[in-house]
This record gives C-alpha cells, structure tokens and sequence, in this order.
C-alpha cells in the first residue's frame, strides 16, 4: 500500500528504508527529505522525459585539465574503465571494493606470464614449482621498480628499518640501503621486524607482506609471503541496471548493501567449492612512516554509484499526476543521502577523503544533458544540507566530446568547475557509440571479426596485471579499440557474405544467450568462452553491439526479416542441443507469445528504426514477468555469474560456442 507525503505516492518498503535506515546519523528528518525530493521530481521529471534537443557540434579535443578542488587525488590516476558490480549483489561488492590491493604472486600464478612447462603447471592444488617460478618473477620486479643500492631483492634475507631508513640485509652485517631512499612510506609491525613494508613507486603504492609462518614466506629468504599492489582504485556500484532490480524488494535490497558498503558493516555468507565463506570489507592499513607517525591508508577501492538511465521509470514513487518517475532521481537522492552517513562517520578512513560523493553517469547527450545533471545534483545537495559541488559527476564519455565541454565551456554554460571528472568507458561501448554515429550511412561490419566480449576483463587478478604493466613503464592489458568498415559490395562479395553469415549465426547465439541470462536470472553478464588467463565476459554493452551489428544489415538490406529469424532459431537449436538439461531455456526458446526469439526480433526491429533507442523499456517488462511466473526464488546454477560485470570472479554459466 503507497504511503502519501505531499504530492508523492511512496511504496511502503522505500519509505520504510529512507525513514528507519537510511536517515539514521544524517540529522535530517523524513519530511525533509521528501518535501526535497518531492520538488526535485515536479521541476526535472518533465526535462528528463523530454526528447533530446537537437544541440549543435562541439570539438571533441581535450584540453589539459586544470587542478580540481575537493577530488580525491587518487581519480587522476584512474587508468581506463573500472570494475563495474551490480548493487544487488554483496558478494561481488565486497570482492571489488577489497580488490584495491591485489595479490601479484595470485595474479602472476594464474596468468600466462608464467610458462606451464617444467613442472610448473597450473592445477587444482598449489604447485610449489609454478610457486617458485611466481617469486622468481617478482624478485625481478622488485629489482626493476624498487632498485637497492647493491644486490637483488632476491637474495635478501631480512628487511628492517633503522632511523627511518629501510634496510636490506642479506648477511649479518653486509646490508643495502634503497637506491632511491624516498621510495620508502612505512611499515607495519615492528621496525626492526616488520610485517609489512609500503613503497611508492611513480604515485602507485607497493606493499610487501612479510611472514615467515605462512604456507608461501616460509619458502622465502625474506620471509616474502606476498607483493601487493594498489590495482583497482575505484569501482562503480551499479544502479543502473534496471532488471537486477525490477521489483521493489531488490530495489531496496540494493540500497541496502550501499549503505552497508560505505557503513563497513556490509557481509556475506556463501559456498564455494563446498566450503562456506565469510566475506567482509577490508580494513585499512595501519602504519607507521618513516618519521615513526602513524599512517593509515584505505583498505578498499573509492566506490562510486552508478544510476538508472533517464528514460527509465520507478514504480517506487508516483507524482502529483498519479505517474512513475525517473528513477535516476530517486536512485540521486537516496544514494547521495545514504553517503552522508559516510562522511559523518567517526571511525575510520571514510570512503572519500575529500568529503565528496560520486555518481556515474553515462550516455549523456551533449551541454544540455550535463546542464541538467549539474542542476540536479545542485538541488539534491541543498535539500540534504550538503555543501555545493559535494557530489562529483564522473562522465562515461565514449566519445571524449563530453569532456572537452564540460572542460572548455563550464563557466559559459553555468556547469560548476569542480562538478566534473571523467574517465575512458570500455572499447565495447566506444564501438556501440561508432556503430550509431554511422549507422545510417552505409551497411558495416565489424574489421576483423572480433569477440564481442569485454574488451577490459576488470578481474581482481586483471587489474593487479595492469598495474604489473604500468609499474614496468608497459602498456596495460587491454586490446585495440573495435573498428568497422563498409559491406564491400563489388567483387569480394560473396567471399564477405560467406564471412557476414557466420558472424550472422555468432551474433544470433550471442544475443539469445544474453537475453536468457538478463531475462531468467536477472544477471547482466556472462563468460562466453575461456582463454586461459581469464574468460570472455560478455554484457549488456556487447549485446546491444549485437543487436545493433544486425539492425545494421537489416535496415541496409543485406538481410531480410525473414532471414534473420531463421538464424534466430538456429542459434537456439544449437543452444539448446548442447544445455539439454535447462528446462527453462528450452522453454523460453521454443515458438510462442513468451519466446525470446520474438524478443530478439523486437528488439532489433527497434534499433534498425531508431539506433540510439533504449532497450530498458522493453526488456524491463519482461524481466518483472519472469519474477512473476518464478514466484519465490530457488536456486540458481548461474548464481557464480550474477552481478560479475566486466569478469568479476566469473564462472562458466553453459555452453554458447564450443
């Protein structure tokens, strides 16, 4: 039953969040809050629900970004796109937001960087030959990023500090000092035998854990048991996928693992390989510098929220005129709200340093949308007694255009200085932003053929290997941005479409896989196949470049509506044949009003009409109908893969390609 406050119809379960658990310690009072929200809803519900207006073209090149005031320092070093976790899901939460130091030697065990040869394969069960070849290496890396003054890393049989000085001994009496002392931070423990040695290294952190009692420092001169890296320094908590939370129970769920997230009393119980595991979020480091001052440094990745796209609606809260509203502005308000528990904390490290909040927002359209979204977190923040300019908006920019505005033009178009910061979106969506720029003009395809897989596999073990890279002076691991060319319809055509039809039935079994996952189990992504190191992971961006690839040639002639639907049901032939023993796929890929292969079809009619077309607005219905038909949730053989955006501690779900 909708409570009634002033104009607004509020669900019972979001009132009762907002009221008991979410304004606790803000000193604000409920009606404050949605008499604020209220007139948040009546002035900018009309503006986002407007079509976009037609703005004019601005340069996309970037200038030199002046110093920003009340941003954490460590945003200007964020390299390419982060680990993105569904809000629904704490498991993976916690496992990002704990990925900020990140184990090299696990990195460097699982990877292809170590040869499997000699004995040192990879296996089920610790290999203690691959375990010397992984200290080996990063022996080595130490030698290369943190140089002592005579002698290796290898050969180091204690580390210590003396008068605020790291040592080296390798003998009694025979020690080395750093090459370049500066290098040294702190150290945990005692001086003389500490547990811990932090190093900085080109403004990245380098952490040397020291324990002569654990299964891996026993083996170790030194007593080296690890080398952590400070790898993934922000993640993004994702609100905006709208099927995770298609009723309001889960809608609410996930604002309650935000505020557990940023409270540190977020925790989870769960089984992998038949044991029960209890994760919690990290604690911070507790140091000593070398002026003999405590230090303490954050334990956890600086989390970010991500909200609902402006197109999708909240059946939440309804207006004044009895309808849904944007759920970004809900997902603004009470994300924002949340946060100032966070920055009221009276214990330790609170998740930004500098007092600010951070909210993610993609797909912005040009200066109108950053207008908007400027002014709305403006109001957000008067109506929660924030100080201007706390909330900072971090740009998903595919194109870069979006930056260069918000940096060349921000005083002339009234956009706060100190509002904006922006990193690179994954090359996945950079080819989704390409592929409509020029979807009119000509029939494309993609040049080679590429996996439509994330092209940044953000695993814990992924981001400790590119800062492994980056330390080195090396280009991090991620692959060439996705290019397209023109249908070649002269001579080489047949040969093409020889090629255009097996990419036809790829994408067609890409985009049933994905809608039976997105649609059935409510997840938004999946490991498509396994390249030793890592799996592919495919998501919603790498669907809707499916769809769009094939909306492409329909709209260009190349195939027919016909054509494309028996692809369709090939692909879930195949499908089928290799998962016999998924009930629902079978059903869900059979013919009938219900079958994905007619979702399919819809949704690439829709984009071959119109490119840049949301798909939310379809697929939500769909996602709430298959809550409805579930009834109360059972088990779910895909439960290792949901909320693992971009490869998070991802498992092969079923087969989609052998």
């Amino acid at each position: 039953m909708p409570i009634k406050i002033g104009s607004l119809a509020i669900d019972e379960t979001l009132h009762d969040f907002v009221t008991y658990e979410a304004l606790s310690g803000t000193g604000m009072g409920a009606l404050q809050f949605w008499s604020g929200l209220a007139k948040l809803i009546d002035e900018f519900a009309p503006l986002l629900s407007a079509p976009p207006a037609v703005e004019s073209p601005f340069s996309v090149s970037v200038p030199e970004t002046p110093a920003k005031v009340g941003i954490d320092p460590l945003v200007t070093r964020l390299h390419g796109p982060q680990i993105a976790v569904s809000a629904s899901e704490p498991r993976y939460i916690l496992k990002a937001a704990n990925a900020r130091w990140s184990s090299l030697y696990d990195a460097l065990y699982s990877s292809h960087l170590i040869p499997e040869t000699e004995g040192a394969e990879r296996g089920g069960a610790y290999n203690k030959v691959r375990g010397a070849k992984v200290m080996e290496r990063a022996k080595i890396f130490l030698d290369q990023v943190l140089p002592l003054a005579k002698g290796s890393h290898a050969d180091v049989r204690l580390y210590g500090v003396a008068e605020g000085e790291l040592f080296a001994e390798f003998a009694p009496g025979d020690r080395s000092a750093l090459q370049k002392p500066e290098q040294f931070i702190g150290c945990e423990g005692r001086p003389e035998r500490p547990t811990g040695v932090l190093f900085d290294h080109e403004g990245g952190n380098i952490l040397l854990r020291i324990d002569r009692r654990h299964v891996i420092g026993k083996d170790d001169p030194a007593g080296l048991a690890d080398v952590l890296l400070e790898s993934l320094l922000a993640v993004i908590i994702d609100f905006e996928d709208s099927l995770f939370c298609a009723g309001p129970k889960d809608k609410i769920a996930a604002y309650r693992n935000w505020l557990g997230i940023l409270k540190g009393s977020l925790r989870i119980e769960f089984k992998k390989n038949k044991k029960v595991t209890d994760r919690l979020l990290a604690t911070d480091l507790s140091l000593t510098d070398r002026a003999g001052k405590p230090l303490s440094l954050p334990g956890r990745s600086l989390l970010m929220a991500s909200h609902a796209a402006p197109h999708v609606l909240s059946h939440l809260v309804y207006d004044k005129k009895d309808a849904p509203v944007p759920e970004c502005l809900i997902d603004a308000a009470v994300t924002a709200l949340i946060a100032i528990q966070d920055l009221k904390r009276a214990r330790g490290l609170p998740n930004s340093t500098k007092g600010a909040i951070y909210a993610v927002k993609p797909k912005l359209r040009g200066p109108g949308d950053l207008k908007t979204v400027a002014d709305i977190c403006s109001r957000i923040e008067t109506f929660l007694r924030l100080p201007q300019e706390t909330i900072k908006l971090v740009i998903m920019d595919e194109s870069q255009a979006i930056h260069a505005i918000a940096e060349q033009t921000a005083p002339e178009r009234g956009l706060p200085a100190n509002r904006f910061v922006a990193f690179l979106p994954d090359p996945i969506d950079q080819a989704v932003e390409a592929l409509q720029s020029r979807f009119t003009e000509a029939a494309l395809q993609l040049k080679p053929f590429a996996s439509l897989a994330s092209a940044f596999a953000a695993s814990p073990a992924k981001v400790a290997l590119n800062a492994f890279a980056r330390h080195q002076g090396l280009m991090p691991f991620a692959p060439a941005a996705l290019e397209f060319e023109a249908v070649d319809t002269a001579g080489q055509e047949r040969q093409g479409k020889e090629r255009r039809d097996k990419d036809l039935a790829f994408f067609c079994e890409h985009i049933l896989s994905l809608l039976y996952v997105l649609i059935e189990h409510g997840q938004s992504s999946l490991l498509v196949r396994d390249n030793g190191d890592a799996g592919e992971i495919a998501d919603r961006a790498s669907l809707r470049l499916a769809i769009l690839q094939i909306a492409n040639w329909l709209r260009h002639g190349l195939y027919d509506d016909a054509v494309i639907g028996t692809a369709l049901g090939q692909a879930a032939a195949r499908l089928m044949e290799r998962n016999p023993d998924e009930a629902p796929l079978h059903v869900l890929l059979g013919e009938g009003e219900g079958s994905l292969l007619r979702l399919a079809q819809e949704l690439i009619a829709l984009l071959a009409q119109s490119p840049t077309e949301a798909m939310e607005p379809v697929l939500v219905p769909w996602r709430r109908a298959a809550l409805v038909r579930q009834g109360p949730k059972g088990d779910n053989r895909f439960e290792a893969m949901r909320g693992a955006t971009r490869g998070l501690e991802s498992g092969e779900a079923f087969r989609t390609h052998d």
